[in-house]
């Protein structure tokens, strides 16, 4: 639209010039833009495998220093730390919750620890 507007108050070859001179411009800022959203994306997703690995690493301490306070409930927290860990090493930035049977194993889990302690 603009080249044709452009075009009235001058001739075919400026209004070819000013239209190739659009289309580049344009072209530039799609691809500004598409490398802004990499970046983004590349950031996000180290991001969350920081935080992973934080969770684990904080998880895993939770477990040892619970494994050995509460000795009588060792294999039913053993169970659910398994299950926990293999949902944990699932998440990315495309799967925020893991796999669905990792998740479901570690909700089933879970509950049968929860049962267990009533």
């Amino acid at each position: 639209m603009d080249s044709q507007v452009y075009g009235i108050g001058h001739g075919s070859r400026e209004t070819r010039d000013y239209m190739l001179q659009q289309m580049q411009s344009a072209q530039q800022n799609f691809e500004a833009q598409s490398d802004s959203i990499a970046a983004k994306g590349k950031s996000d997703a180290s991001d969350v495998l920081a935080c992973v690995a934080d969770a684990e690493q904080k998880g895993k301490a939770l477990y040892s220093d619970f494994k050995k306070r509460n000795k009588h409930a060792a294999s039913a927290a053993e169970s659910l730390m398994t299950a926990w860990l293999a949902n944990v090493d699932e998440i990315t930035f495309d799967t925020p919750n893991g796999s669905s049977s990792t998740a479901e194993a570690w909700k089933t889990a879970k509950t049968r620890a929860e049962l267990d302690a009533l």
